[in-house]
């Protein structure tokens, strides 16, 4: 596991983590990660909790972590992700766990993704501060 938590690490230095391919969590909460840092963090092929809250990650960063078979986690709170990404979201039938507290994705797109993905543990934007859940809770 590599926390960078409050870091200054941006997408374009993310580069550098390239050669941790035996990485299986990593925490990037509150440091300046945009979405081209997404095409980085793709390559993090062994990679199974991902907490990208309160970054700059939004919807077109969530297109690349779509991509990313190896997540079983994956924690975008406090991002400006929105109802863009609920397609691409509900394609990831892997995630065990998705939390999108404090995002832009509305209830109806929560309740798209409950549909598609009853088995998921999926933490939406109504449920209070403090609910548990997966490796950040």
């Amino acid at each position: 596991m590599l926390n960078l938590t409050g870091t200054r690490i941006t997408g374009s230095g993310l580069v550098h983590l390239r050669g941790m391919q035996q990485l299986w969590s990593l925490i990037l909460r509150d440091a300046p990660v945009e979405d081209a840092g997404a095409e980085h963090l793709a390559r993090l092929e062994s990679l199974r909790g991902l907490s990208l809250d309160h970054t700059l990650i939004g919807d077109r960063g969530v297109a690349r972590l779509a991509l990313m078979r190896s997540l079983e986690e994956l924690s975008l709170e406090g991002t400006t992700v929105s109802d863009e990404s609920v397609p691409r979201l509900c394609s990831m039938q892997w995630l065990a766990l998705l939390s999108l507290r404090r995002t832009r994705v509305s209830f109806a797109g929560m309740q798209q993704l409950h549909a598609a993905l009853p088995t998921w543990r999926v933490f939406p934007n109504y449920l209070p501060d403090g609910v548990p859940g997966g490796v950040w809770g």
